[in-house]
């Protein structure tokens, strides 16, 4: 399902790039982990996203213990 979802994202990124006469190296794609637990954290950054944002402290520092490429 994330594996889905991202491809969708990484689509919309470039198909809004290209009407845009615009590169998506150009867009920094960052995950939002709020409600989603560390696993499911876990599987987006092995996907390639190490941007993630997090608005809830406590919550990100545990899960960049868990996988410390986390930016």
């Amino acid at each position: 399902m994330i594996s889905d979802n991202l491809r969708e994202v990484k689509q919309e990124i470039q198909d809004s790039c290209a009407l845009a006469s615009r590169s998506s190296t150009e867009v920094t794609l960052v995950g939002v982990t709020k409600s989603v637990d560390t696993a499911q954290t876990i599987e987006l950054a092995n996907q390639g996203v190490k941007h993630l944002a997090e608005n809830r402290a406590d919550q990100f520092l545990a899960k960049k213990r868990r996988n410390e490429s986390f930016y």
